[in-house]
């Protein structure tokens, strides 16, 4: 997921976003296969997949790990983990979503500030990689 995440991100090639993770291309593939698309630059991502992702998520009751289906919830997922990183570091709520947002059957992204603030206090987003391997 890293290397499809940063292909996606930094426009380049799934063979290129591997390299750059130190890992062999073919390693990943089976994965991933669902969200690629062979051109003649190589291995390209599609816009979205419906890829099945294991990520961590920040609920009311704090991190949960949960499988989440698809780029676009995963996008969401990795918004809000931004926007919670953005408060611990800036106390700037403003990215915060104003309601839980269901992200998964049964869990919800949290909304509230004080959660993130008690995660941050605990060092619980202090984490380089959302995904999960659990």
């Amino acid at each position: 997921m890293r290397a499809l995440a940063l292909a996606r991100r930094d426009g380049i090639s799934f063979e290129a976003a591997a390299a750059a993770l130190g890992r062999d291309p073919a390693d990943l593939f089976d994965d991933v296969a669902d969200a690629l698309d062979e051109t003649s630059a190589g291995l390209v991502p599609t816009t979205t997949d419906s890829i099945q992702r294991r990520m961590r998520i920040i609920t009311d009751e704090g991190l949960v790990t949960r499988t989440i289906v698809g780029s676009e919830r995963a996008k969401v997922v990795w918004r809000h983990w931004q926007a919670a990183w953005r408060m611990r570091d800036t106390g700037d709520e403003s990215e915060l979503p104003n309601t839980p947002v269901p992200i998964a059957p049964g869990v919800y992204l949290t909304a509230d500030p004080d959660v993130i603030d008690e995660l941050a206090f605990n060092r619980d987003l202090d984490v380089s990689d959302i995904y999960s391997n659990d």
